[in-house]
């Protein structure tokens, strides 16, 4: 029988310790796979000021590599 897979998001502005916290966390699961939003450079992001005038729709944010590197 295959082991679980968990999938844990964090989320949080900037400067909150959104990364050390999942580097601390992979570390401790031991065979973690931390995968970072920021690791997924796009010009496809939409521009902070401009997005929360329209609406701020996490829609906007186009991150297919990321969704292909997250195991089913």
């Amino acid at each position: 029988m295959k082991e679980p897979i968990f999938v844990i998001a964090v989320a949080g502005h900037s400067g909150a310790g959104k990364s050390t916290l999942i580097k601390n966390l992979a570390a401790l699961l031991g065979n973690a796979i931390a995968l970072g939003i920021d690791d997924y450079d796009s010009d496809s992001y939409p521009r902070s000021k401009k997005w929360i005038a329209d609406g701020a729709d996490p829609n906007e944010f186009q991150t297919p590599q990321f969704f292909a590197d997250v195991p089913p």
